[in-house]
């Protein structure tokens, strides 16, 4: 069986007006015969009622799934979409449907994927630098296909390639040559060409090189020029291009510490402009506690399961190695967007947390990160990695169970000058300066959301959520460690009663050292807390005018003997803070 899609039009009254050859040789149905009676009995009021939507003018398009007959009696599933013509015919009102066979639709996608793979498996096994250019947007990129992951060496405008990529790629002596082939991508001539690249493994010398181009071609006109540069010296494979040391580590399957690191290396020496690469580092927490309880070899299929989340997160975005006995690295030279990489690292922190929990209860087992990003925070391999680390100890610091990227904003800025990286202020302990940070890019550069100011507050003093809750409802956020919403249907509250709010200070504060503190002043917070597992808050009151505005809650769920003063004072500026930024008072 083909891969089956056609069109034809009907009528008001469901009858075949006119049909293409793929729907004829499908159901074999002459001209002016009733479609519906080839619909299956229990898809048929389904059908007349979508045709009845379009003829009504419900609505301008519609699609419907229906099992259709076919011309053996056969039984399939199609997807209908119905759109009405722009004329009457015969005072007729006439509708168009395209239908696509869902059984076939899915066969010829796994056949395209079939056919996909099997074309990169050619392309794996070509040692060369493969090239695409779009004709049309002038946009050219370079990329070797390497383990069924795509590398990229450039991607950007003929424009940009001819200026940055030629220059320092090129031997000088060939330049004039690259410009002919680039003359010839912009031209849509085929190419044959021979010049001389530096290698990409970092020791400067060059490499012969043949470059073969041909166009591609739609409806007569060149719309692609695809090709491939192949080392025409002595043979090198790409690990021996790129210097790159695939050996894997002999307790798991990723790459063992000497070649993640000559990876990450790689990634940062042959960076494509305007990419990024971003390095992390992962620690299993509580690990030696599951090794010193539940035996080493319980330790090593937990770190091998611990391996396998982390490799499907990253897929073909980047590589994972481990660099210690439970310290696991990744690369990720795919991503440009603070919000994947964000994505990426909260999908691992997640599913490890999940791997044994709710499944054995003698397993506590989550991990922490921290991350930064060549070339934003730091000019080397060297730098980024230590930065990372530093994340990293933030993040144990903070609680475990963590991410943390590095932002200059919140973090505040890197120290490049001596051989260690060092971030200034402080990371470890500065809560003050967090603060100071935070709540000068927050009020005054305004380049810090709320989503960024609370996270950071939240991780600076060890707080499990953060609340903003208006009495109108105009504006509500809540943040937890695993998530940041202002959809007031997503957040668990309640409005404060008048007996609990008339026992803030004069500062608008109440200091929550557990829940008996709130005595009977209000049951229904009692409940939520108790429910949320909260046993400490601060509340810091929104008044405007002397009329009560909301509330802000700084939450814990582990106990504590008392809040301390600079935790009372620190907090109760933040919630001015906010209340000033978001409320206006």
């Amino acid at each position: 069986m083909n891969f089956y899609s056609g069109t034809a039009t009907i009528d008001e009254q469901c009858f075949l007006i006119k049909e293409d050859d793929a729907f004829y040789n499908f159901l074999k149905m002459d001209m002016y015969a009733p479609i519906s009676d080839s619909v299956h009995p229990g898809d048929v009021g389904s059908f007349l009622a979508s045709i009845q939507d379009i003829i009504s003018k419900k609505v301008e398009q519609n699609v419907v799934a229906v099992r259709l007959r076919r011309y053996d009696g056969e039984y399939r599933w199609f997807m209908i979409f119905e759109s009405p013509e722009a004329f009457d015919y015969q005072n007729r009102t006439l509708i168009n449907l395209k239908l696509m066979d869902v059984e076939e639709t899915d066969a010829h996608n796994k056949r395209m994927q079939e056919q996909n793979d099997e074309y990169i498996a050619y392309l794996n096994l070509l040692n060369g630098i493969l090239i695409d250019y779009d004709v049309v947007s002038k946009q050219i990129e370079l990329f070797l296909m390497e383990r069924d992951k795509r590398m990229d060496l450039f991607s950007g405008s003929m424009e940009t390639f001819r200026q940055e990529w030629v220059k320092g790629n090129v031997k000088p002596s060939c330049v004039n040559t690259v410009e002919k082939i680039c003359d010839g991508l912009e031209a849509g001539e085929t190419i044959s060409e021979e010049v001389k690249l530096k290698d990409f493994s970092g020791s400067g010398k060059y490499q012969p090189y043949t470059v073969r181009c041909e166009p591609i071609r739609k409806k007569g006109q060149i719309v692609r020029m695809v090709g491939c540069m192949i080392s025409s010296g002595q043979h090198q494979d790409k690990e021996t291009m790129l210097g790159i040391d695939y050996t894997k580590d002999t307790g798991i399957d990723v790459l063992n510490k000497r070649a993640i690191i000559d990876y990450a290396k790689r990634a940062i020496r042959v960076m494509a402009p305007g990419k990024k690469v971003y390095l992390a580092v992962i620690d299993l927490d509580n690990f030696k506690i599951i090794n010193d309880t539940l035996g080493h070899l319980f330790g090593d299929e937990v770190l091998a399961a611990s391996a396998e989340v982390i490799k499907d997160a990253v897929g073909n975005r980047g590589m994972v190695g481990r660099i210690g006995g439970d310290e696991l690295f990744i690369v990720v030279d795919q991503v440009t967007e603070y919000e994947e990489i964000r994505n990426l690292l909260r999908s691992i922190r997640i599913n490890i947390e999940w791997l044994y929990k709710g499944k054995r209860d003698d397993v506590n087992l989550t991990c922490s990160i921290g991350a930064a990003a060549y070339p934003d925070h730091g000019d080397c391999y060297e730098k980024v990695f230590q930065l990372a680390d530093a994340m990293l100890y933030r993040a144990k610091e903070k609680g475990k169970n963590r991410y943390v990227i590095y932002r200059p904003e919140i973090h505040g800025a890197v120290d490049q000058t001596e051989d260690n990286v060092k971030v200034v202020d402080n990371l470890k302990s500065d809560k003050i300066g967090i603060l100071q940070r935070m709540l000068e890019h927050y009020l005054v550069k305004r380049n810090v959301t709320n989503e960024m100011l609370v996270r950071e507050v939240a991780y600076g003093f060890g707080l499990d959520e953060i609340q903003l809750i208006t009495v109108d409802n105009t504006l509500n956020f809540s943040w937890t460690p695993e998530r940041y919403t202002s959809e007031l249907k997503e957040i668990s509250y309640v409005h404060l009663s008048e007996e609990f709010l008339s026992m803030f200070d004069q500062e608008n504060l109440f200091v929550m050292d557990g829940i008996f503190n709130l005595g009977n002043a209000d049951p229904a917070l009692q409940e939520l807390l108790r429910k949320k597992q909260i046993e400490s808050a601060l509340f810091y009151k929104i008044v405007e005018n002397g009329k009560y505005r909301g509330y802000i809650i700084f939450a814990k769920k582990n106990g504590r003997s008392s809040w301390s003063v600079l935790e009372m004072l620190a907090l109760s500026v933040v919630g001015k803070v906010i209340a000033m930024a978001t409320v206006g008072v």
